[in-house]
């Protein structure tokens, strides 16, 4: 197994972990090996360059291997100079950005910037008319409560989520979506006086896949011929085993925030259904993949990591009783 696919990247990559490090390699190796595929209309889209940038301070200070660095490197040269990708950059400067909260971190697309967007939208979904201070107020207080409730999940929410194409959906629904050919672009429902967490439900869970998505660019988790013969909860049809781990390792992080919010120091009762509902599916889920023959080995390592994460979450819901 190759070494970079070890345990500390494994648990990063089953559940936020809070471990930067780990999340700057996994990005690094990513660019390395998506280069040839970044376009120019992706490269003028500002969502890459300021999180790895800031990841590379940190990282240059506490003295990390020269293989990792050339990855940054590559990756700015790449955002930089889009139409220039055969010359020979020095490396632009770094400066320590300070975060930012709410929609200021998160560029807020519209279909006229990024015409592509249009094949996330579902009926009856349209794109959000809502001005961008009241969207701004609805994505910082989601983020603040999961800086409050799951700190750990901010550094993924920081990496993984570069802009947010925002949509309004009937009352009642929260959609949310996310693309393999827009990577770090989250589809998210914003409705103002609703419940934080269900648009931080939304960012932890497109994060989710957006993590997981790329790592399956980078290795082999199953021997799929995407024959939609598997089931799990959340969906009513036969679905391929790719799709089975994309929502199982997604879920597996949404039952991990509502069980913190229902431990939480004024614990929700809604969370708390929530996280009741969650523990069942998931665990419906993670024992349908153990059952997949056609899991690799890092399938089923991912696997083991997401039922470790999975049996963490349920004590800390057995903790209420």
């Amino acid at each position: 197994m190759d070494e970079f696919w070890d345990d500390r990247m494994m648990r990063s990559l089953a559940a936020p972990s809070g471990d930067r490090d780990v999340v700057a390699h996994l990005l690094g190796k990513y660019y390395a090996n998506w280069q040839a595929a970044l376009t120019d209309e992706e490269a003028r889209l500002p969502l890459f360059s300021a999180p790895l940038r800031r990841a590379r301070v940190e990282l240059e200070s506490r003295g990390t291997d020269p293989v990792f660095m050339a990855w940054l490197h590559r990756l700015e040269f790449l955002l930089n100079a889009p139409k220039a990708r055969d010359q020979e950059l020095e490396p632009p400067p770094s400066p320590a950005l300070a975060p930012r909260a709410g929609s200021g971190r998160f560029p807020l697309l519209s279909l006229s910037e990024c015409p592509r967007l249009a094949s996330m939208l579902c009926a009856p979904e349209r794109p959000s008319t809502l001005a961008a201070d009241l969207i701004d107020r609805e994505v910082t207080a989601a983020l603040d409560q999961i800086g409050a409730n799951w700190p750990e999940a901010i550094c993924d929410i920081e990496a993984f989520a570069r802009a947010l194409f925002v949509i309004e959906a009937p009352a009642g629904m929260y959609p949310s979506g996310s693309d393999a050919s827009l990577p770090f672009i989250l589809k998210v429902t914003c409705a103002p006086g609703s419940w934080p967490a269900l648009l931080a439900d939304s960012l932890l869970h497109e994060v989710a896949h957006v993590k997981l998505r790329i790592a399956m660019r980078l290795a082999q988790f199953c021997d799929d011929d995407e024959t939609p013969r598997f089931r799990h909860p959340w969906r009513a049809d036969d679905r391929p085993l790719r799709a089975v781990i994309l929502a199982a390792h997604a879920f597996v992080s949404i039952f991990g925030w509502y069980s913190r919010l229902a431990v939480a120091a004024s614990p929700n009762h809604a969370a708390r259904t929530e996280a009741q509902r969650l523990r069942t599916e998931v665990g419906t889920a993670l024992v349908a993949l153990r059952d997949a023959s056609e899991l690799t080995e890092l399938g089923r390592r991912l696997t083991t990591h997401l039922g470790a994460t999975y049996v963490a979450d349920c004590n800390r819901m057995d903790s209420l009783t």
